[in-house]
This record gives C-alpha cells, structure tokens and sequence, in this order.
C-alpha cells in the first residue's frame, strides 16, 4: 500500500463497515440513533501525516494501541463537547463536568476503534486487543505528530485516515481516525482484500 489509488474497494468497504457498526454501537450505548453521512479514506507514510491535517482549533485526540499500530481517534473541541454531553445525557453516567466529558470521549472513540478493528482483524483471520484508552486535548496537527512517538513504526509503517461526519436527531459531528499499521499488518490486509 503506497497510495490512496492503492486502498481497494474491498479495504473501502471494511472501513466504511466498521464506522457504520460504530456508529450502531454508540446508538445502543447511548439511545441516540447516530448516521454516518459521508466517510472518506486516504492513505500516508507516517512521516508525512501530520501535514494532512488543519492547524487552526484545538481537538481532543484518544490514543488506543494494538500489537503492530495503533488507532487515532481525533473530534474538534466544539464538536466534541456536544458529543460527550449527548453521550452523557442519555447514558447512566454521573453529572457531566471537564472529567466526564474527556471518560465519554474516550468511550466513544474506544466504540468506533474497535468496531473497526473487528472488521480489519477478521479479515486478516487475526485477532485483536486494543489497549486503554489515552485522551489528549491539542491541536490535530499535533495529534499526528505524536503518532511515531506513541506507536514506533518500522520503516514501512502506513496510516490510513478515515474521516467520517456523523449525526444524531440534536448534532452533527465530524470524527477522524488514523490507523497506523506496520508491514505485517499490510501484507494480512493486502492479501485479505485481494483473495
């Protein structure tokens, strides 16, 4: 995989499957019927990644490992508050405050994450675990650029970077996931979509 003429239909799907069982996920989690509207998928070396994103605005990044990569699940600021309170007012959960917001953000990019990871690992007959949750307020640009630092690549290590708008009946909200995968996962995928 060296570019994003190099993502097939098939890895397309499985990407655009995922966000959508996210999505159904958070709705059951939340009682708020979340639609993914538009998802979009491109595809970059590490080192080049953080230049895909907008400097201005701060967003709220959740890292989440795995054995071989890792996922990156960026909200911006304003969106994610509306997020964590829809989240938090239609859950169980206690009085929303700053420390709430942050837990039900990483709930939800915990829900979207590993949607995703299910679909990719059992296309590659492999399976998966997601590490905790690890949420960080900053500039995306700056989320990306912590990527090499929080999941050491190997030197071929790619990112796919999935941009999904979502909405529910109160907002609507735009997500963007980066996962990093190292070349032993690609070669599981390449194969997985071309068989």
């Amino acid at each position: 995989m060296n570019s994003a003429e190099d993502i097939s239909p098939k890895l397309l799907k499985i990407l655009e499957t995922g966000v959508d069982r996210g999505a159904e996920r958070l709705a059951k989690i939340s009682r708020t019927n979340w639609i993914i509207q538009t998802v979009s998928v491109r595809l970059a070396q590490m080192n080049r990644i953080a230049a895909m994103a907008q400097a201005d605005g701060q967003d709220y990044g959740v890292f989440l490992s795995m054995d071989g990569g890792g996922f990156l699940v960026v909200f911006p600021e304003a969106e994610a508050k509306s997020m964590a309170s829809a989240f938090l007012t239609q859950t169980e959960w206690e009085k929303p405050g700053a420390r709430m917001e942050e837990l039900a953000l990483s709930e939800i990019a915990n829900v979207i994450a590993n949607a995703i990871a299910d679909l990719l690992a059992d296309a590659c007959g492999r399976a998966v675990f997601l590490g905790a949750p690890v949420t960080e307020k900053k500039k995306a640009v700056e989320l990306l650029e912590e990527l090499p630092r929080k999941f050491p690549p190997d030197s071929g290590a790619q990112t796919l970077l999935v941009y999904a708008h979502m909405s529910s009946s109160s907002l609507s909200a735009d997500c963007m996931v980066a996962i990093i995968l190292d070349e032993d996962w690609q070669r599981a995928l390449l194969k997985a979509v071309e068989a």
